[in-house]
């Protein structure tokens, strides 16, 4: 596992509704090459396997975060509540393979494949690997006949998937073991960066400059930009716009009654101009659009 540094998350995590009733139907459910800008705080049943293909992107689980980027891999248990940040002005793009052991268990019983024991996976600690090439090319592979078989139905579908989730996972158990060494550039983020990002996280609605914060740890404003840029693959800046649209859409959809210049004001926007500017530039749409969205899928679900 490679921890990179505390984060303070906020609020009560949303329960996902959509996979739950999924994952009833068969144990698997999988996006392939979705592209996001960041996600709720959320929690469902069963495993997660995210595989970034482009992009930055913080994953964040209980109290701690891990950058994710091209050809990292997270594993962890769903019940754990979680979410993505995204980390550059570049789309963050993954593919995420969601399956519930417990469902997979009953058909094994009848007669259809047996679970590798999931032993290796601890719970409440997300397990990050970063894949070569060659591995990065067999599990995408593995993942885009996953999803063909879920989305065509052929004869002998769900055999098929469940073997190819089967040889995702052991292929995953393999790579955990410590006989598979780290790659050079896995380095933890420096104090710096990790102090900086919980800082920020938890002074949201402050006027957080690159000034400020680099007087706040007695560095030059240089020497801060240089570390995110290195560490994160961002700047400061960017990496506080994301964060600050992502804790507004948290905000939006716990607090249905608040409204959208209060949100801005909170999460350290003045106007709100400014703050819908922002928001459409990473999210594609303007807060009320999100927050009507957001209402709609409330009442379908």
């Amino acid at each position: 596992m490679s921890l990179e540094g505390p984060i303070v998350p906020g609020g009560d995590p949303r329960w996902n509704r959509e996979v739950e009733e999924r994952l009833k139907e068969f144990p698997i459910h999988i996006q392939l090459d979705e592209p996001i800008t960041q996600t709720t705080w959320h929690q469902q049943p069963g495993v997660e396997i995210h595989i970034t293909s482009e992009g930055r992107a913080a994953f964040v689980s209980g109290d701690h975060f891990w950058v994710q980027k091209a050809r990292r891999v997270i594993v962890h248990r769903g019940g754990q509540p979680h979410r993505f940040i995204g980390l550059a002005e570049k789309t963050f793009k993954r593919t995420v393979v969601c399956f519930d052991p417990d469902v997979w268990m009953g058909l094994s019983e009848k007669n259809l494949l047996p679970l590798m024991a999931l032993d290796w996976l601890r719970e409440g600690e997300p397990l990050q690997l970063e894949l070569d090439v060659e591995a990065y090319a067999r599990i995408q592979e593995q993942a885009r006949v996953i999803e063909q078989e879920l989305r065509m139905k052929s004869e002998g579908w769900r055999e098929l998937g469940l073997a190819k989730l089967l040889e995702m996972v052991v292929l995953l158990k393999r790579m955990s073991s410590p006989v598979f060494s780290k790659p050079e550039d896995d380095q933890q983020v420096s104090a710096l960066v990790q102090h900086s990002i919980e800082y920020a996280l938890q002074h949201l609605e402050e006027e957080l400059t690159l000034a400020r914060m680099a007087k706040r740890f007695a560095i030059s404003e240089e020497h801060l930009t240089r570390s995110f840029t290195r560490e994160i693959g961002t700047s400061f800046h960017r990496f506080l716009i994301a964060a600050r649209i992502s804790k507004s859409c948290e905000l939006m959809t716990e607090k249905l009654g608040m409204p959208i210049s209060d949100i801005a004001l909170q999460v350290g926007y003045s106007t709100l101009a400014h703050y819908s500017h922002m928001f459409k530039q990473i999210t594609g749409m303007s807060p009320t659009q999100y927050r009507k969205e957001w209402t709609s899928s409330l009442r379908k679900s």
